[in-house]
């Protein structure tokens, strides 16, 4: 909030959307706020993240919306640059850089299309490269609401889904509101500042992690077939692909009935035994499937979930 207060831009509102906590984070909001005639705080129900966003969402007034989340900060130039970047370039998103932050205070930042201002190819250039992250192509980008602006009459309804049945609902809402868009303005400074905590690894078990992932993937390929994405399926199943090892990764912390029936759930799935068999790491086309991804589809296809687990247990130590 006080990253929020140090704001360069003249005219802005602030929504605080307190999502039913249960500490003292409505005391602390109530007491920061008094007095600023451009703060506004909404209690309701606790909904999750996604509903949290929709309700400030429905509740803004202004033309263009940010999404800040409540442990990360932002430079002081973040809303008046992306802003100046959207109207200058006559542009309804605007996407800038960020930093991570460990709990160590390590800072690394990233920006992204480093020789482009204004992006017009969307479909190539954002969409394709929004799907999953290929080392080898030109441009890659993450989904993360908080480093874009985006022109609030475009958002619609349908951006928003529940974070507890799709993994990385931010891909989906990127996606949906991409529809809409005609150019994107590129800022090319790393603007916010999101702290990634090592305990993230270790938090609790999400037991339809996979389930998450599958619908995630039914949506994307759904959705490059209604929009004619061109060159998806090595994207796709590139995609797959990580929401296995990224299913690996969590359940290996827990008990091996945990992982055991995580990995069962993969291996009889009908959609990765077709992916899996009509896979040609071989070929060309393919080289830029990352070398963990080809490890994660020997494991699943061949290896014995007991010794995947020991294996990746003895690794944590």
């Amino acid at each position: 909030m006080e990253s929020i207060e140090r704001q360069t831009i003249d005219s802005y509102e602030v929504l605080l959307v307190n999502d039913g906590s249960t500490d003292s984070s409505k005391e602390i909001c109530e007491s920061f706020i008094r007095g600023k005639k451009e703060y506004r705080l909404i209690n309701k129900l606790n909904g999750g993240l996604t509903s949290a966003r929709c309700c400030g969402w429905k509740e803004a007034a202004g033309e263009y919306i940010v999404f800040v989340d409540s442990d990360d900060y932002i430079e002081a130039a973040y809303c008046e640059e992306l802003y100046e970047a959207c109207t200058k370039g006559n542009c309804n998103l605007a996407i800038c850089g960020y930093n991570t932050i460990n709990d160590n205070g390590y800072i690394r930042s990233y920006t992204f299309y480093d020789d482009i201002m204004v992006l017009e190819n969307i479909k190539d250039d954002y969409v394709r490269p929004m799907i999953s992250y290929a080392p080898k192509e030109k441009y890659n980008i993450p989904g993360f609401l908080w480093v874009r602006m985006m022109k609030r009459d475009c958002i619609l309804t349908d951006c928003f889904v529940d974070e507890n049945t799709v993994f990385s609902e931010d891909i989906v809402f990127n996606l949906e509101y991409a529809r809409q868009v005609n150019k994107i303005a590129i800022v090319h400074k790393p603007l916010y500042n999101y702290f990634m905590s090592t305990d993230s690894l270790t938090r609790k078990y999400r037991p339809n992690l996979w389930g998450m992932y599958r619908n995630l993937h039914e949506y994307c390929t759904n959705y490059c077939q209604e929009e004619k994405i061109s060159g998806s399926k090595i994207r796709l199943d590139s995609m797959l692909l990580g929401g296995m090892l990224r299913c690996i990764h969590q359940t290996v912390y827990f008990k091996y009935k945990f992982f055991q029936k995580e990995f069962a759930a993969i291996r009889k799935d009908t959609k990765t035994k077709e992916m899996l068999h009509s896979l040609k790491f071989l070929s060309k086309e393919y080289n830029s499937i990352l070398l963990n991804y080809r490890l994660a589809y020997c494991m699943v296809r061949f290896i014995p979930s007991v010794i995947v687990y020991f294996f990746y247990k003895w690794r944590l130590n």
